[in-house]
């Protein structure tokens, strides 16, 4: 076993542990979840993207546009460049090479960002984290390193990766 400890502001929040076995379904791919997915911590809920997101997003970030996303490959300054990047999201899910979530306070239901699984290579139990943005206010908080940990936690003991990037 492997195993990796995590800590979030120098509090033990959990550790990692991989097993080097091949967990597989009878076609000898390893057998991955693509149905919408809800991760949870203590601070945040990684919840499934869903088109309901779109105007929450907006509201998150609507005043800082231009800063969050400077480096993102495509524009998100209006209301409709959410619902492009929702669409895209879920499309992406249909063709299961994507799972999305949007970064919820887990104790005030506010949506302050969004991440997701992308690049997923179930036969090679490979996955990447990627996409990432958090509204500025709750940049350098325990939120992101907590979406982090979970997202981490779920491709290695339930997906049983071998690699996350």
């Amino acid at each position: 076993m492997l195993g990796v400890r995590l800590t979030l502001h120098g509090v033990r929040c959990g550790s990692v542990r991989t097993r080097r076995t091949n967990v597989a379904d009878n076609t000898g791919t390893p057998s991955w979840e693509f149905a919408p997915l809800t991760l949870a911590g203590k601070v945040v809920r990684l919840e499934p993207i869903r088109r309901e997101h779109v105007t929450l997003f907006w509201d998150a970030v609507k005043e800082v546009s231009e800063d969050v996303f400077r480096w993102f490959p495509w524009p998100m300054r209006t209301v409709d460049d959410f619902g492009r990047y929702v669409d895209r999201v879920l499309a992406e899910q249909e063709k299961r090479t994507s799972v999305g979530f949007a970064t919820v306070l887990k104790e005030s239901g506010q949506v302050v960002g969004s991440t997701r699984f992308m690049n997923m290579d179930p036969p090679n139990r490979s996955v990447e984290i990627g996409s990432t943005w958090i509204a500025p206010q709750w940049q350098r908080t325990a939120v992101n390193t907590e979406a982090k940990y979970l997202m981490l936690r779920h491709a290695f003991e339930n997906w049983n990766c071998l690699r996350v990037e």
